[in-house]
């Protein structure tokens, strides 16, 4: 089996934002995604930050610090595999801002948005919320900020490197952002 990873599609979609890299910060919406963040910053530049996050209990969670970087007139992008319930996400969004990023951008691989995820994004500062189509985006849960980025030809190469005798992670080699 061989997992197909977004990241690049993601990462196109950051690099034509136009988002200079001297202004440029992905953010890691907590400790245990940095590897992801590291991987998601190697394809778009910037600098890297993580938001420290502490659980209170078994469901709650609170941001505290910013960790790296400095976001401070900066536009963040914060990276993550999967948007569930939007707690971790909408929390490392409030630390950014608290801590007077200028533009918060999400990216996501899955849009999985359940329970009350839908009200927690709607009432965020974000400035747009990407994710892919590998989960359909009913009706009831779009909003202007979300940006859905097709994986169509990600999974139609792969299939041809299947079918073709052909590596799948020839698919994933890095290729350097833009202006580096």
């Amino acid at each position: 089996m061989d997992h197909l990873y977004a990241v690049k599609e993601l990462a196109k979609h950051v690099r034509g934002l136009g988002i200079p890299q001297d202004e440029l910060v992905v953010l890691s919406p907590d400790e245990g995604s940095i590897k992801k963040a590291l991987d998601f910053q190697k394809n778009v530049g910037g600098k890297i930050a993580v938001a420290n996050k502490q659980r209170t209990s078994a469901t709650e969670i609170k941001h505290g610090h910013l960790i790296g970087a400095p976001v401070e007139g900066k536009r963040v992008v914060i990276f993550d595999d999967m948007i569930s319930t939007a707690g971790t996400i909408v929390g490392a969004v409030g630390v950014a801002k608290q801590n007077g990023a200028k533009a918060v951008y999400v990216c996501a691989t899955h849009g999985v948005l359940s329970g009350s995820a839908i009200e927690k994004l709607r009432n965020a500062p974000i400035d747009q919320l990407a994710i892919t189509d590998s989960i359909p985006l009913p009706v009831e849960k779009q909003l202007p900020c979300i940006k859905v980025i097709s994986v169509a030809g990600l999974i139609a190469n792969a299939i041809g490197r299947i079918h073709g005798n052909e590596s799948i992670s020839e698919l994933f080699k890095d290729e350097p952002p833009a202006g580096k």
